[in-house]
């Protein structure tokens, strides 16, 4: 519920500099390590992790020295990126089975809601996160929250009455 950090958080503790919302334009690596830079400045570190979408990798935002191998290259060229939405909604009670992990739907309209994950058992709270992908996803990108919302009801009283 408090979203993805949290579980980064566990990683980043014994971490000494983890810098957040930090665009880094440069990567170099060199025999005592590795510097990262950006227009905030550069930091040298014995080595680095580098975790960013696949449209930044595309777009060759960020200048690797020495390059990324052709291989690595060529496989992020050759990856494709797709859409997928997800929704996270809570309830007062559950009325889905309550140690279920995953729940799949067959909706009245095809591919909408079909997966869902139950999040009570890692959380504690009653809530499920829906996802939608491909051409249902960008179909519902033009909705607001309130029209989205919607349909994921739809579907799960569809499905559980």
């Amino acid at each position: 519920p408090a979203g993805y950090a949290t579980l980064l958080q566990v990683l980043a503790d014994d971490v000494e500099d983890l810098r957040l919302g930090t665009p880094v334009t440069d990567v170099i690596i060199g025999d005592d390590g590795v510097v990262v830079a950006g227009d905030w400045g550069e930091v040298a570190a014995d080595g680095v992790i580098v975790t960013v979408p696949l449209g930044v990798l595309k777009a060759g935002a960020i200048n690797f020295d020495p390059p990324l191998p052709s291989s690595t290259v060529g496989a992020i060229d050759r990856l494709g990126m797709g859409l997928l939405n997800k929704v996270v909604i809570t309830f007062d009670e559950p009325f889905w089975p309550a140690q279920t992990a995953l729940i799949n739907i067959v909706p009245e309209r095809p591919g909408e809601w079909v997966e869902w994950v139950n999040l009570m058992p890692l959380t504690g709270i009653p809530a499920l996160m829906g996802f939608n992908a491909g051409s249902v996803a960008r179909r519902f990108e033009a909705l607001d929250d309130n029209a989205l919302l919607s349909t994921a009801m739809d579907a799960l009283r569809a499905a559980y009455g």
